[in-house]
C-alpha cells in the first residue's frame, strides 16, 4: 500500500510539473503575441514591456526568441531609444550564430526593412568590413522608396542600330502590360523609345593571360559571403556584400556576383540598384536577369519583371527557383 502511495506521489509531481511548464510557456507566449499587437496598434511603451518579458521567457525557442527581438527592437526605435533597438539586434545576431532563423520569421515587408536599416547601424564584429564607414543616414537609404528605373533593361540577341533618344518614363502599375515585342524577339529592331536601353554593350577588350592569376581581394570578400550564406547566416553575408556594393570602381562581373547575392539575401532593392549598374543585361547573362526580375517582382514592378522573365527563360535551367517564381511573375500574384 505504501509503495502504491509513492508511486501516485512521483507521477501527481510529474503532472504537475509538466503543467508548471506548459503553463509557463504558454503565458510567455501569449506576451509575446500581445507585444506584437501593441506594437503593430503603436502602443509602443507598453509593447516594449511585454515583448522584454516574451524574450526572457522564450530563449529557448530561437524561432519565438528571435521574433521577440525583432519587434523589440523595431518598438524601441519608434520611442526614440536607438541604443535599446540596437541591443536588441546584437541579441538576434548572436542567436543567428548558433541557429538561423531570422530568414524563416514571418515578418511583414515593413517590419523586416525596419529592423534590417537597424542591423546596419549595428557593429557586426566577425563581418563588418574596415572600409566600409558610412554615415547614418547612407545606411537609411535601404528603406526608401524605388526610385524611377528604366523600362527595359536587357539587351537583344542582335546588335540594333538606332539613334539613342532619352528612355521613356517607367509604368509600374501592377495589372498586366504586354511585353515589348524587341524582347521577345530579340531579332526585331528596337523601337525608339527604348533604343538607348537596348544599345550594345561596347565588345570587352581582351585581358592579357597571367601567368599566377591571383584572387583580388574583392574575390575573397564575395567568397565569404556566399560562405555565410551557404551556412544560412543570412544577415551577416547581406552586410558583406553591401559593403562591397558600396565601393567604387568594382568590375561588372563583380558587381553583377554582388547584385545576385543581395538577392538571394532577401535585399531586393540594394540588389536592384546594384544590377542596374551592370545595364544592359546581355545575351549569358540570363541568370541575373532571373535575380533582376525577382526584385522587380518583389518591388511591385510587374512589366520590368516580366519583360525580364520573357528574356531570361530561354536560358534558365528548370531550377526550384523558376518554378517558384515564374508563375507569379507571369500571374502578377
Amino acid at each position: 500500500m505504501g509503495s502504491i502511495v509513492k508511486h501516485l506521489r512521483i507521477v501527481f509531481f510529474v503532472c504537475l510539473t509538466s503543467a508548471t511548464a506548459f503553463a509557463a510557456d504558454a503565458h510567455y507566449e501569449g506576451l509575446l503575441a500581445r507585444g506584437i499587437a501593441e506594437a503593430q496598434r503603436g502602443e509602443y511603451a507598453q509593447a516594449v514591456k511585454s515583448l522584454r518579458i516574451a524574450a526572457f521567457g522564450t530563449v529557448d525557442d530561437l524561432s519565438q526568441y528571435t521574433t521577440a527581438q525583432v519587434w523589440l527592437a523595431v518598438a524601441s526605435q519608434k520611442l526614440g531609444r536607438e541604443a535599446d533597438a540596437r541591443a536588441a539586434a546584437m541579441k538576434l545576431l548572436q542567436a543567428e550564430r548558433i541557429s538561423a532563423t531570422y530568414a524563416a520569421l514571418s515578418l511583414d515587408a515593413g517590419t523586416r526593412a525596419a529592423f534590417d536599416a537597424i542591423v546596419k547601424t549595428t557593429p557586426l564584429s566577425t563581418t563588418a568590413t574596415p572600409q566600409r564607414q558610412p554615415t547614418a543616414p547612407q545606411r537609411q537609404t535601404a528603406v526608401q522608396p524605388p526610385p524611377a528605373q528604366p523600362p527595359v533593361v536587357v539587351a537583344p540577341r542582335q546588335a540594333a542600330s538606332a539613334p539613342a533618344t532619352t528612355p521613356a518614363p517607367v509604368e509600374t502599375k501592377v495589372t498586366p502590360e504586354p511585353v515589348p515585342a524587341s524582347l521577345v524577339k530579340a531579332a526585331t529592331p528596337s523601337p525608339a523609345p527604348v533604343a538607348k536601353a537596348l544599345a550594345p554593350a561596347p565588345a570587352p577588350v581582351a585581358a592579357k593571360p597571367s601567368a599566377t592569376p591571383q584572387p583580388s581581394e574583392v574575390d575573397l570578400k564575395l567568397r565569404d559571403a556566399q560562405r555565410l550564406l551557404n551556412e544560412g547566416k543570412v544577415l551577416a553575408a547581406r552586410e558583406l556584400y553591401a559593403g562591397l556594393a558600396e565601393r567604387r570602381g568594382i568590375a561588372r562581373n563583380h558587381l553583377l556576383e554582388i547584385g545576385k547575392g543581395l538577392n538571394r539575401a532577401g535585399a531586393w532593392q540594394e540588389s536592384a540598384a546594384v544590377y542596374q549598374r551592370t545595364y544592359p543585361l546581355l545575351v549569358g547573362e540570363e541568370q541575373h536577369m532571373f535575380f533582376e526580375a525577382i526584385n522587380r517582382y518583389e518591388l511591385g514592378e510587374l512589366s520590368i519583371a516580366r519583360a525580364l522573365l520573357s528574356r531570361a527563360l530561354p536560358g534558365l535551367p528548370n531550377s526550384r527557383e523558376v518554378m517558384l517564381y515564374r508563375p507569379k511573375i507571369e500571374s502578377g500574384q
